[in-house]
């Protein structure tokens, strides 16, 4: 029998996670995450509230701009077809309604799709002689996504009937004109102007050098970002700044084993923009990978990363202040993400204590070490790392009779502080010395 895979959800406010399943050596199992219907959700069951596409569907969902493939399931996993992108771009240019009240609709009835081609072709969003090439059941790839979303650009964004340029469909923005070009896209490639300009105003959340894929599908999830990109252009945030000669302190932490590692790093400003609330650091709450990467960034560089216009991973907005601290992160070679197909890095995951010891072990080049005797550490990805840890004195354990470390126990925001401390310093203090603290 292998190991126990879970996945406990509640029914009743808030729902959340059953914590006892992330206080045994279990595996979960993303294969169950939509077994919790209908008690949980009152919208489309596939659709997880964190997900990076979320938004955007339920913005395409408000309008009625696209339904879902039943009442309750959108697909979003599921490649989208020509002749549901065709009917999505003529929705959303028009406004137009599966209903008419037109003599001559009554009298000769289209299918949405029949009229969505009429408009694309009449409004040569999509070319006269292209329209014969796309097959209703075709299914639509990222170059011909962004080609289309171009060509749109100059129908519902502009009044003259001339190819549209970036600064004249969005004037208001400060625009990056020179970026490397992708890998894979070769010097005058058919929808080349178009991924430039789509670049240019974020529509493409990524950037080089990862590839662009051209011929890659678009699903149904990715084409509602593409549209609710191009409908409402990201715009960056800027990175919170503490202010000027002032040393946070945090009211939650006075007394606490981890008080001076919180007050060091604070001094730093290694916590702006990352605090719980006014004058509260939160020390037993679980650290979530973008709250990690922010604090981990700072501490090895000193200070915060260039802006970004784009991210390798999908669900990464690249206009969120701490998108350039996950690509730093990544650059470093410290995280390869948290899933592929498309690469996502989970920036609302909490990590675990054998997550931060991965992150640690890279962060500052660890040596490898023989086995420290963990009880609860079997043979795994993070076994290595863990002993490593262990050997660099960073950390001895979670507890004591028998010796362990809970490596699936969420690690704290109190504990990073101090793990990063020690790291930095190679300090050899006993993480277990501390009171016990549980996940929450």
């Amino acid at each position: 029998m292998g190991p126990i895979r879970c996945r406990v959800v509640t029914c009743v406010p808030p729902w959340q996670w059953d914590p006892t399943c992330r206080r045994w050596p279990a595996l979960t199992s993303e294969a169950t995450r939509h077994h919790d219907r209908p008690c949980l959700h009152d919208w489309f069951n596939d659709v997880p509230p964190n997900a990076f596409y979320a938004g955007a569907v339920r913005w395409m969902s408000d309008r009625g701009i696209a339904s879902g493939v039943t009442d309750d399931l959108f697909g979003p996993d599921e490649p989208i077809r020509w002749d549901d992108f065709a009917t999505l771009l003529w929705s959303y240019a028009t406004g137009a309604t599966t209903e008419s009240s037109s003599p001559l609709d009554q009298a000769y009835p289209r299918t949405d799709y029949e009229k969505a081609m009429d408009w694309l072709a009449l409004e040569e969003v999509v070319p006269g002689p292209a329209v014969q090439d796309l097959a209703p059941a075709k299914y639509v790839t990222r170059a011909e996504v962004i080609t289309f979303l171009h060509r749109l650009a100059a129908v519902t964004k502009t009044a003259s009937r001339e190819e549209p340029t970036p600064k004249d469909l969005y004037p208001e923005r400060e625009l990056i004109t020179e970026r490397p070009p992708f890998p894979d896209v070769a010097d005058g490639a058919w929808y080349a102007e178009a991924l430039d300009w789509a670049a240019a105003q974020r529509i493409v959340w990524w950037s080089p050098p990862d590839p662009f894929h051209p011929d890659q599908v678009v699903t149904r999830s990715e084409a509602a970002v593409y549209l609710h990109r191009f409908h409402n252009p990201p715009t960056p945030t800027p990175t919170p700044q503490p202010a000027a000669d002032v040393v946070p302190g945090y009211s939650d932490v006075a007394g606490s084993t981890h008080e001076e590692a919180i007050t060091t790093l604070g001094s730093d400003s290694v916590f702006a923009g990352t605090e719980c609330g006014p004058g509260e650091f939160c020390p037993t709450d679980a650290v979530e990978r973008w709250v990690m990467a922010v604090w981990l960034v700072r501490v090895l560089d000193g200070a915060d990363p260039d802006p970004v216009s784009g991210s390798r991973f999908a669900d990464v907005d690249p206009t969120q202040w701490w998108a350039p601290h996950v690509e730093r992160l990544a650059d470093l070679g410290i995280t390869q993400g948290c899933a592929t197909g498309p690469a996502r890095f989970c920036p609302h995951d909490t990590v675990t204590r054998a997550h931060m010891a991965t992150f640690l072990v890279r962060a500052y080049d660890l040596p490898p070490a023989s086995s420290a005797g963990f009880a609860d550490v079997a043979a795994g990805a993070h076994t290595a790392n863990i002993n490593a840890l262990a050997a660099s004195r960073i950390t001895e354990g979670c507890d004591e009779a028998p010796l362990r470390y809970c490596p699936s126990h969420d690690v704290t925001r109190a504990q990073v502080a101090t793990l990063l401390v020690r790291a930095k310093n190679r300090e050899a203090v006993p993480d277990r010395a501390d009171p016990p603290e549980r996940p929450r």
